[in-house]
């Protein structure tokens, strides 16, 4: 699906909501807003940054977005790495464990450990194992405990409960909420319309790769349905 005229703010301190049938353009909306696609056109800004839509994945995007891509593997994780090091990857960068070249492996395999113990992830016997011998669910617990390891301007969750069982469930939205209110402003893009209505503080429908309609909470579940069908 190609994104068209595909418009909308999000302010710090928000949780705005994309709710859509599914193939109409929310995958390639996050694609483009995490950077694993560059638009061929239009601007994707952060105040203090500017336009981002240019940059690579490298430390201007990363510094400011944290990215919960819908598929793990393709975006988020390199399955052949440790855990650890999928884990620390946010922080090399910013020095925390020491130099590029000379990283501090003891510290990394610390914190992986205490983030693994503190999201519940399961399956890991030792965090120098793989990250692909994790089970979906656990895989994407991963990813959001690296994501929330340090405090980013700009959280763009796809499908961020996806795979998860209720207790997770809780405790990602938990996440997302304790985020905006600390002022980041968080893009929730989700199939699941009742994650979409509990969290959002604007709801915006896409369709045919667009916006179509905006909705500012409490939200009308029928109007939002009817957005979410009608292609006129």
């Amino acid at each position: 699906m190609t994104l068209k005229d595909t418009s909308f703010f999000v302010r710090a301190g928000e949780i705005y909501g994309i709710a859509g049938v599914s193939g109409n353009g929310q995958a390639e909306l996050a694609e483009a807003l995490i950077g694993a696609q560059e638009p061929t056109s239009g601007e994707i800004w952060i105040e203090g940054m500017g336009d981002i839509s240019r940059a690579s994945s490298g430390q201007p995007r990363s510094a400011a977005l944290a990215a919960i891509p819908a598929d793990r593997y393709a975006y988020a994780l390199a399955g052949g790495l440790s855990i650890a090091d999928n884990f620390a990857v946010a922080n090399i960068r910013s020095g925390r464990y020491g130099r590029a070249a000379l990283v501090d492996r003891a510290a990394m395999r610390r914190d992986a450990t205490a983030a693994v113990a503190d999201y519940d992830v399961q399956g890991v016997r030792s965090v120098d194992q793989k990250a692909a011998l994790l089970s979906g669910g656990n895989a994407q617990k991963l990813v959001i405990a690296r994501e929330f390891s340090r405090e980013p301007a700009v959280v763009v969750a796809h499908s961020p409960s996806r795979g998860l069982d209720a207790r997770a469930c809780a405790a990602v939205h938990e996440r997302l909420i304790a985020a905006r209110e600390r002022g980041a402003a968080i893009v929730l893009i989700s199939e699941d319309l009742d994650e979409i209505l509990s969290l959002s503080d604007r709801i915006g429908v896409m369709n045919r790769g667009r916006i179509v309609t905006e909705f500012v909470r409490p939200a009308d579940r029928q109007a939002i349905g009817r957005a979410m069908v009608d292609h006129a």
